[in-house]
Parts: structure tokens; C-alpha cells; sequence
């Protein structure tokens, strides 16, 4: 077999490792990132298919001997999965060698190697460094039991040498091909990831931005219409806080958003979705919270608002006040639009009544 024929193949099987990865990448993304033992299950189970879709275009040097990148996705899962995934691949990839190309010497050679490079990459995952040295460890373990096997496999072929390497070069040039691409993908990931935060968060908060807001309060809206759950909103703006930014500047003004914020976040549950809307303009979608409810944790956040001293750059400290309007699911309306319109409409009640209040919409 010429080295143009090796190289060529071996391209093939380089390139459905490739677009394996970056499908897996495209169609799980982050679905199945977390090292959970069902996560590592499901992981393991697809990167034993991978692996077996592999060896079906492997470079065949003789009957039931033939080099692939079968191991690929062993290192995968022992480097970016864990122990279980790897071990998992490995005894799915092993297997299928068995029963799809007969029980021989060289099956049952590439069933041991397999195993044994499943607890070498898998023990890989428990060291704790940097993802170039996990990769060279990962790589040097397949390239010390698999090529022993490959070496026992050819005892006796006069193209022993170019078997064994072919799978040495190639499964080096592979491995360090893959980590770059690796890592070119989990650094994309990270980037996206970052941007998409930025892009539904308020820079200056960190609360969720009105654009988020809008597709929090659809799903939940939906949820509860079909749920036949109560929803209440709640709309509240600081009052007079012109007065604060011409009297301490605007960075003071920037702090007492901050810091209410905060206060927002500490008076309300987990799931609920607290959002900075714009200036000095909030709002809290109350999940499962009836009306009667919604009036209560309102009362509770104007109180506290109106004791809190906020602090100012130049040391001194602040008093606010909040005027806030409540509107609800099925209390006061049935549609998600005039929930929000409501709650509006019940904010303006209240600066119009006198500011720091609550009011509840008709």
C-alpha cells in the first residue's frame, strides 16, 4: 500500500472526526456539559458510537488489521468528560471490534487496548492541568498500548514497519490537530457564552436587561395560562432621582441603582425575574404569587427602600423613596400585554398620588 493511499484514508477518517465533533458542538452545545454521572453516561455512549463510526473507514493492511482514530474519542471524554465516559467509549468501541469483525487474535488485541486506554485517558481526567498536558499524556498512553498492540498484530508482515508508523504519526499529528481545534471551539464557546449574557444584562446592575425581560415574562406568562398559576408584576421607579444625580453627581446616582439592585434581589425569590427596564425604572415578575401576595412583598420593598441609607462617593450617605404599581394574572387582567400596560398605568397612579406608595392596577 503506497503512503499516498495511507494519507488519503486517513484524511477520510480525520475529516468525520472533525465534523463529528463540531455536529456534537452545534447540536448539544452546553445541553450535556456538566460532569454529572448521567451526563458522562449519555457522553460516553455517544463518543462510543463516534468511535465506532470510525473504525467502519479505517486503512485496512490485512484481514482484521486495519488503523484508525477509533481512540480519539477516549481522550475526548477523558479529558473534557470524566473517568466513567472515557471507560464507557472505550468498552463500546472494544466490543463492537468483536462483534462486527469476528473473534481473532487482532479483535481481541484491539477489545485489551481499548479497555486498557479507557482507564489510562480516564484516569487523565482526575489530574489537575493545563489541557496541553492532558492532551500529551492521553496521547502518549494510546500510542504506547495501541501501537504494542498493532505491533503484536503485525508480527510477520513485511509492512509491520509502515503499519506501525502510520498509527504513531497519525494518531500525533491527529492529537495535536484536535487540541487545537478543541480548544479553538471551547475558547468560541466561552466568547459566545460571554456575549450572550452581555447582551441580556444590564452593565450596570447586573440585573437582566428590558429585551430579556420581554422573553421572561412570554415563557412565564404562557407557563402560567396553562398552568392556571397566579403571575403578578411589579413596576417600580425611584422618585425624584434627578434630585440625587444634581446633588451628588452622577456616579452617585450610579451607586444607588447598584445598590438597589441588590435590595431587589435579597427581597425576592430565586426564580422570580428582577430586570432594570431603564434610568431609574425596575420591575419583578412574581411567579406563582397572587395579587394579595404581590401587595405584600411591594410594602415590604418600598419600607426598606425608604430606612436604607445609601451611601456616596464622597462619604455622606442618602435617603430614596420608590413608588411602585402591581399588576396580575387573573386578578386584574387575562393578557399578557395588559399586564405589563397595568402595571404602568398603576406606577403613574402612584407618583401621582403623592410618591412613595403602592398601587395596585384597576
Amino acid at each position: 500500500m503506497s503512503m499516498a493511499r495511507i494519507i488519503s484514508e486517513l484524511f477520510v477518517n480525520l475529516s468525520i472526526a472533525t465534523a463529528a465533533i463540531m455536529f456534537a458542538n452545534m447540536l448539544l452545545h452546553e445541553k450535556y456539559y456538566s460532569r454529572s454521572l448521567k451526563n458522562s453516561l449519555i457522553n460516553g455512549f455517544l463518543s462510543g458510537l463516534f468511535g465506532c463510526l470510525l473504525m467502519l473507514y479505517g486503512v485496512t493492511f490485512a484481514p482484521g488489521l486495519f488503523i484508525d482514530f477509533r481512540y480519539l474519542p477516549i481522550i475526548l471524554m477523558g479529558i473534557y468528560v470524566s473517568f466513567t465516559a472515557a471507560v464507557e467509549t472505550a468498552l463500546i468501541i472494544g466490543i463492537f471490534r468483536v462483534a462486527y469483525f469476528g473473534l481473532n487474535e487482532a479483535s481481541t488485541v484491539g477489545l485489551i487496548c481499548a479497555i486498557l486506554i479507557g482507564v489510562a485517558c480516564g484516569l487523565v481526567s482526575r489530574i489537575k492541568a493545563r489541557a496541553a498536558v492532558l492532551w500529551l499524556v492521553s496521547t502518549v498512553s494510546v500510542c504506547l498500548i495501541a501501537g504494542s498492540g498493532i505491533f503484536i498484530v503485525s508480527a510477520g508482515l513485511k509492512n509491520q514497519f509502515l503499519v506501525l508508523s502510520a498509527f504513531l504519526i497519525g494518531t500525533i499529528f491527529v492529537s495535536m490537530i484536535m487540541y487545537v481545534f478543541i480548544e479553538f471551539i471551547t475558547s468560541f464557546n466561552k466568547e459566545f457564552k460571554k456575549y450572550k449574557t452581555e447582551a441580556e444584562k444590564d452593565h450596570l446592575t447586573g440585573l437582566i436587561n428590558v429585551r430579556h425581560f420581554e422573553k421572561s415574562l412570554n415563557y412565564h406568562y404562557e407557563s402560567a395560562i396553562t398552568d392556571q398559576r397566579s403571575i403578578a408584576l411589579l413596576y417600580l421607579d425611584i422618585d425624584y432621582f434627578k434630585v440625587i444625580n444634581d446633588s451628588f453627581g452622577h456616579a452617585a446616582g450610579d451607586l444607588v441603582l447598584k445598590e438597589l439592585g441588590r435590595i431587589l434581589k435579597r427581597m425576592s425569590r430565586s426564580h422570580d425575574v428582577i430586570s432594570r427596564i431603564g434610568g431609574e425604572e425596575f420591575s419583578i415578575l412574581l411567579i406563582g404569587c397572587s395579587l394579595d401576595q404581590a401587595k405584600i412583598v411591594a410594602e415590604r420593598i418600598r419600607k426598606t427602600v425608604e430606612v436604607c441609607e445609601f451611601r456616596m462617593p464622597n462619604h455622606q450617605t442618602a435617603r430614596i423613596t420608590v413608588s411602585i404599581g402591581i399588576s396580575a394574572v387573573p386578578e386584574t387582567t387575562q393578557t399578557e400585554a395588559n399586564l405589563v400596560k397595568q402595571a404602568d398605568e398603576a406606577l403613574y397612579s402612584a407618583k401621582n398620588a403623592g410618591r412613595n406608595r403602592v398601587a395596585v392596577a384597576e
